[in-house]
């Protein structure tokens, strides 16, 4: 198995429990731009050195373990664990997090993964797990 492609899967298995919805959409964007300035020889750019900025923030609380399964040519996340996630433990029913109240409009829901990640990230620096 290229190692390159062992890492980049368990990376993103990360990114999946420890990036909001909205950082990983904006990522996606945000990835192809960064390649486009390395592209065009732009490294010396502030937009390249902005870009740096962003990623050592939104990447600053991606840590963890990941189990992988490498099989017949593929590999697979199997299992994974963080110190920063955002997804609530199994034990937790998702009544425990929402007043029914919450249930009255999208944007309510929706901003339930803005409150934790705000509560994690004034709780635990970045650098916690280290």
């Amino acid at each position: 198995y290229p190692a390159a492609k062992v890492l980049f899967t368990a990376h993103r298995a990360l990114e999946l429990i420890t990036l909001s919805q909205k950082v990983l959409q904006h990522q996606e964007w945000t990835s192809i731009r960064y390649g486009e300035i390395i592209m065009a020889g732009d490294w010396f750019t502030t937009l390249r050195q902005a870009l740096d900025r962003y990623f050592d923030v939104t990447q600053a609380r991606v840590t963890g373990t990941v189990k992988m399964m490498l099989r017949k040519g593929k590999c697979t996340p199997i299992g994974r664990r963080s110190p920063h996630t955002l997804v609530p433990p199994p034990h937790l029913d998702f009544p425990d997090l929402l007043r029914p109240s919450d249930l009255e409009g999208y944007s309510r829901v929706s901003a339930l993964l803005n409150r934790i990640e705000a509560e994690r990230d004034r709780s635990v620096p970045p650098d916690a797990s280290d």
